[in-house]
């Protein structure tokens, strides 16, 4: 089984003023890709996502790969990578969409894994003739993050163990692909500034940020993800909540 949550990052706030500001884009450093050995599939199990897909320009895009890496013995052995933005789709930052694509087989048998993107610091069995999965998220609404040099940390700690019939590893591809504007599709609305807001484990993480004076709209993003024994959620005498609070103001809760 394999799970991943995208987008993956941990905590931002996106603030815009008055005016847009647009920012620059991606383009891989080959030299930080980790290769992986491609192993022929002849007749995988499939998995796609019920979802409709994102809305997109009919302009061609630049595709950029991120990060190739297979997954093996993996736990604290994350994929990095450092990136700076295209430049063939139009000025870096004013493109019109931007689309992140993860696409991870594998043949033998593994369980309950999940994968975590980091950008600055759906469950299946697989079968005896292995297994894909193509996830695939709109990351637009973050052109501010991805018009630099940025660094990329993918992380799928995975186990291989012949004496406990842990047999899988994971081939990785993650690419993105950055659509130049058009009259039909013109540059993307975004924010001047996306805070990082940090990210940590345990029960309590505090940041504390000074904001501009001159902010029109802001919008807090929280993302969680379980890496353990949330596997037994069943068994657990109570249900995990998150909550957030601004001023010990309790602003949202899931």
């Amino acid at each position: 089984m394999f799970r991943i949550s995208l987008p993956w990052i941990a905590l931002w706030a996106l603030l815009s003023a008055s005016d847009l500001v647009h920012g620059t884009s991606l383009q891989s450093s080959s030299k930080q890709l980790h290769a992986r050995q491609a192993v022929h599939r002849p007749n995988p199990l499939r998995n796609f996502e019920v979802r409709e897909p994102p809305s997109v320009p009919k302009s061609q895009p630049c595709e950029v790969a991120i990060v190739e890496h297979t997954f093996v013995t993996s736990w604290g052995k994350p994929a990095n990578a450092s990136f700076t933005p295209p430049k063939k789709c139009g000025r870096p930052g004013s493109w019109a969409s931007v689309i992140f694509n993860l696409t991870a087989t594998s043949i033998g048998t593994q369980y309950d894994r999940v994968g975590m993107l980091y950008l600055n610091d759906i469950e299946a069995e697989p079968t005896k003739e292995g297994i894909v999965w193509t996830v695939t998220r709109d990351m637009t609404k973050y052109i501010p993050l991805l018009s630099g040099p940025a660094s990329f940390s993918l992380d799928i700690g995975n186990t291989v163990d012949q004496s406990l019939d842990l047999t899988g590893s994971f081939e990785v591809t993650l690419s993105a692909k950055f659509y130049p504007p058009s009259l039909e599709f013109p540059a993307a609305k975004q924010a001047d500034k996306i805070l990082n807001m940090g990210h940590g484990s345990g029960n309590n993480m505090t940041s504390f940020m000074s904001f501009p004076q001159n902010i029109a709209t802001a919008y807090l993003e929280l993302f969680a993800s379980g890496r353990g024994k949330e596997e037994f959620w069943v068994s657990f005498s109570r249900f995990k909540t998150d909550k957030l609070h601004i001023h010990h103001v309790n602003i949202g809760s899931s």
